[in-house]
């Protein structure tokens, strides 16, 4: 939908070349954010299979470094930029904050929330220390969560 909205635009602008430079960036940011987890779950599982101890770090069972230490989702934010920033082309060429075409990010927001939610519900159940990563990790967008205190921390203040 950007791209029909955009082809009624003149030439490309500078803003133009801004959003396809920050585009490129969001699915750099995924590609890693992929390989970060494909390492940990490949690496943990090889280590089930061979009857090794998995050590603190691979026993948490979740990818908790990297880019993963900063968002949970990290993967999920950068898809979620590419769609945002590629909506910014029909606005550009609009020159309308607001038009027809926000549907289809607006949508995909939503779409990647209940997939979210639907993952971080499993993992809660499943991993005894996904509380506590929920707890000082943001979902989506990084550096967004200010307490670097625990769930634990949280709740001896509070007794």
């Amino acid at each position: 939908m950007p791209i029909i909205k955009s082809m009624e635009g003149g030439a490309l602008g500078w803003m133009d070349y801004v959003l396809a430079a920050l585009i490129v960036g969001m699915v750099i940011y995924e590609s890693i954010s992929d390989q970060q987890q494909w390492e940990y779950q490949e690496e943990k599982h090889r280590r089930i299979r061979e009857g090794e101890d998995l050590g603190e770090y691979y026993g948490k069972g979740f990818t908790h470094t990297g880019l993963w230490g900063i968002s949970r989702h990290p993967n999920y934010f950068a898809e979620q930029g590419v769609w945002v920033l590629f909506y910014f082309f029909s606005v550009i060429a609009s020159g309308n904050w607001i038009n027809w075409t926000a549907t289809g990010f607006f949508l995909l927001l939503v779409l990647f929330k209940s997939s979210s939610d639907f993952s971080e519900e499993i993992s809660a159940g499943k991993y005894p220390g996904y509380k506590d990563y929920q707890s000082r990790v943001p979902r989506f967008v990084p550096f967004t969560k200010f307490s670097s205190k625990s769930t634990e921390e949280r709740e001896k203040v509070a007794s």
